[in-house]
């Protein structure tokens, strides 16, 4: 909680050090620290008087002087600082602005054309549009259609969509249900607990566990943890590889096995230590908020989960709510060196501010920030680092135009609608019916998501509210925007503009953040360009639930609902896949003719255990890095080598064409000195498994297990880094590993990192997980947090969780004490019985 308020107020240097300097001037150039200001002010009484109460309870938590965490203790051990209302509101800004990646696409589009020399037009071959013949959109044609109460009757769902026909003749033969796993099973464990453990050494006391790790001046040069925070930041908060994956799904009552509204949600983030959720049930008697599922830690009330009358969970939307404005600056008339900017034929001064940092340890520095009528300037005191760009490339290659970021939260006149969404969805006596909900959510702003809900009532329905601009004409959101006046935003489009339905045709609403109508003008309002490759997913649970409906006695049950949440059948890699298994025989060595043996028997599960998994993704990794080099020019790293493959194997509708000649043009395949695209596939299976082999201590038996841990396995193991130790001697105490399943574009995502690291580690996908059935008692309905319940490294609860994420297991979703839930506990094999209610009297 301290971390994230310090990091967006960027105060992390008066405790940290110089290391962190950096990060600081970022976030005061994005001017959080005056936005989380003025959109506390903006709260309404109610809202306030609740966040006031949560700040007061933590306040007087601090009160007592609780001994030091690990993180405060490192830095010298100085006591917590008082919790501000305005904190409440700190994650909620970082992340809106995590999950937020349009300003991303417009100085990534700007970068290949203004310093690699690209044209526009093979800028959109890299960032196609997404494909709605092929990939579902969260909306279908025939939803609008019949309007947002649609006649639930079987005749309409069968022909729902464009897709659903030739979906469920594709899979008539049998159910898709090969990975699926028991609801409440007891696999074999599959977690490798951290080497030493932080609870045994705090039963020694605090001196005891000081000395320990302090003990020997050669020790404490090689921890340096302010270098080492730095690198795990940089990883965090500046890595390329920003990736915005969620599921969720809704299914209407009359539809399931129990005839209540199921609901599934699994949102996908950075693998970490201490997790970004709790699992929390809470009550308040008077104001009647009565609700269960997961939190931020420092975020007031429920931010997923269930009421005894409504379940809600939600998807980053991509909603195009970003845009970078080029500004003409211009010199001030009498104003000493002072400058202003071009703007509907005036000259209008920036809005100066200086801001004093304190480091610790070191003089203050004093830094300028400048703001004009679109937002912060972000092309200078490192403001471009968020976004992946680096602003002393545009200056050495001519570029030195100010960029000022557009966004919603950071207008003057926003108002905060986060928090009274949130809070309202959780208390019954607000969330009674749809329109209730939509209420709550008219005044949300950001970040953009896609809110599924299931009512008691066995009703469903889709929300995506977002503080989204309407452009002026022939703006489109794609590149940066003239910042003089002519190219302004017009207005905010309408929330009954918004996409939403209720009860849809289709008997179900499914998102993963794919793109949420089939076309421009669908639902009144332009919604956006970047939904990328995230149709793979979507169109693995859309399979899945068709299946349901079309086998057996048609309806969904929660245990199948679960099968489809743990799914890791990889569409994506199977294809790619077939274009290796079509390379000709004389263009292979005897390492990728190995190779190829091992792919051809892969089932396209992406399974703990599986060698297949580990020859098809060591294959899309190499082939990836041989790709990078296919964009010409190295002033700027290209957005994903990992998203380009999937692009070059998408649409999913073209899954037929897999021939070496569709995978790419031979001339862009001569980049890397290969003679064709043939020629480039056949280079990457052997280099694949030439790299295989070695993280397999040399071995020509076989190749490393996907994920298994456990068994000995280097590859793809899940990584819950610790964002300020990871990379320093510590982090073996703090951080924790695990094996893990899954991969890109897997509905189970295990997303790894691929550049520097051949071991493919885990490190984004989904830390809570949650199945809901409105039709059964409140215990029968699912949750899974993780790594653990305490974000204190002392605490034995620390990663107590772990076994839940990798062995797909679930507690009851329902309100109970730690000796409720001990025999549940007990019986998975886990430590410690949960303790997560908070039912003040």
């Amino acid at each position: 909680m301290d971390f994230n308020r310090r990091l967006v107020k960027g105060q992390l240097s008066e405790l940290v050090g110089e290391a962190t300097l950096d990060f600081d001037k970022l976030f005061r150039t994005l001017g959080f620290n005056h936005a989380l200001e003025r959109l506390t002010a903006t709260q309404d009484p109610h809202t306030a008087s609740l966040c006031s109460a949560y700040v007061a309870g933590i306040n007087a938590h601090l009160a007592t002087a609780p001994p030091p965490t690990l993180e405060h203790w490192l830095f010298g051990g100085k006591p917590v600082r008082p919790f501000e209302r305005s904190d409440t509101l700190a994650l909620a800004l970082l992340v809106g602005l995590q999950l937020s990646g349009n300003a991303r696409m417009e100085l990534q589009r700007m970068a290949l054309v203004e310093l690699d020399g690209l044209t526009p037009e093979r800028v959109e071959q890299l960032f196609p549009e997404y494909d709605s013949r092929n990939y579902p959109t969260v909306l279908s044609t025939l939803s609008q259609q019949l309007g947002t109460f649609g006649d639930l009757t079987g005749q309409h769902r069968s022909n729902a969509s464009e897709y659903t026909a030739a979906v469920q003749q594709a899979i008539a033969s049998g159910r898709a249900t090969s990975s699926s796993r028991q609801l409440a099973g007891d696999p074999e464990p599959m977690v490798a607990a951290a080497s030493t453990s932080l609870a045994s050494l705090a039963s020694a006391g605090w001196a005891s566990v000081s000395s320990a790790l302090w003990a020997g001046a050669a020790w404490t040069a090689n921890v340096n943890p302010t270098a080492s925070l730095r690198r795990s930041l940089e990883a965090a908060i500046l890595s390329p590889e920003q990736v915005l994956a969620s599921n969720n799904f809704v299914v209407h009552g009359n539809f399931t096995e129990s005839g209540g509204a199921i609901l599934e949600n699994d949102p996908h983030l950075a693998m970490a230590s201490p997790g970004v959720w709790q699992a929390l049930s809470l009550t308040a008697k008077d104001s009647g908020y009565n609700a269960v599922g997961a939190s931020f830690a420092g975020a007031p009330g429920i931010v997923l989960g269930r009421t005894p009358a409504l379940a809600w969970g939600v998807t980053t939307s991509q909603n195009d709510a970003q845009d970078i404005f080029v500004l003409e600056e211009v010199a001030l008339a009498g104003a000493g060196g002072r400058t202003g900017y071009r703007h509907n034929g005036s000259v209008l001064a920036f809005t100066e501010r200086q801001e004093t940092i304190r480091i610790a340890g070191a003089s203050p520095v004093v830094i300028t920030t400048r703001a004009s009528v679109y937002g912060p300037v972000i092309n200078e005191n490192g403001g471009l680092a968020y976004f992946n760009s680096d602003e002393r490339l545009y200056k050495e290659n001519g570029f030195s135009k100010p960029l000022a970021l557009g966004w919603s939260p950071l207008q003057a006149g926003a108002v905060e609608g986060v928090l009274p969404a949130l809070l309202g969805l959780g208390n019954p006596r607000q969330t009674s019916s749809w329109r209730h909900v939509q209420a709550l959510l008219a005044n949300y702003t950001a970040p953009c998501q896609s809110f599924v809900t299931a009512f008691a009532t066995g009703d469903i329905g889709f929300t995506a509210p977002c503080l989204t601009p309407q452009r002026a004409a022939g703006q489109d959101g794609r590149y940066p925007t003239p910042g003089n006046g002519t190219a302004d935003w017009v207005q905010f489009v309408p929330f009954t503009d918004m996409p939403r339905t209720l009860n849809p045709p289709e008997g179900f609403v499914a998102t993963a953040n794919n793109k949420l109508v089939p076309h421009e003008g669908f639902s009144g309002a332009y919604q956006g360009n970047d939904w990328g490759t995230d149709g793979w997913r979507a169109e693995r649970i859309v399979q899945l639930i068709n299946a349901s409906f079309s086998s057996g006695d048609g309806k969904l049950s929660l245990a199948e609902a679960a099968a489809i949440q743990q799914n890791v059948r990889s569409a994506f890699a199977e294809r790619a896949v077939r274009a290796a298994l079509a390379v000709a025989d004389a263009k292979l060595d005897a390492g990728a003719r190995r190779l190829r043996t091992t792919l051809a028997g892969w089932d396209g599960e992406a399974a703990i255990g599986s060698q297949g998994a580990s020859a098809a993704f060591g294959f899309v990794r190499e082939l990836a890095l041989l790709l990078r080099g296919a964009v010409p020019g190295d002033k700027t790293a290209f957005y994903s080598p990992f998203y380009l493959v999937s692009r070059v194997f998408g649409p999913a509708g073209e899954q037929g064409d897999a021939s070496p000649s569709s995978f790419g043009s031979d001339a862009a395949c001569a980049t890397q000195g290969a003679s064709s695209c043939e020629d480039l596939l056949a280079k990457a299976m052997s280099n694949a498994e030439s790299t295989l082999r070695r993280l397999h201590g040399g071995s020509d038996d076989g190749f490393p297990a996907w994920g298994d841990r456990q068994g000995g396995s280097r590859l793809h193991q899940c990584v819950f880094a610790h964002q300020l130790l990871a990379g320093s001697l510590l982090s073996c105490l703090a951080g924790q590993r695990a094996s893990g399943s899954g991969s890109i574009h897997t509905v189970s995502k295990g997303q790894m990192r691929y550049d520097e690291d051949e071991t493919m580690p885990f490190v984004h996908g989904p830390t809570y997980r949650a199945l809901v059935d409105l039709g059964r008692p409140p215990s029968e309905s699912r949750i899974a947090v993780g790594p653990g319940q305490s974000g204190n490294a002392f605490s034995p609860r620390y990663g107590s969780n772990i076994k839940l994420l990798v062995d797909f297991l679930y507690e009851p979703m329902a309100p109970g004490t730690a000796e409720d839930f001990a025999p549940w506990r007990t019986a998975q094999g886990l430590a410690d019985p949960l303790a997560w209610v908070i039912s003040p009297p």
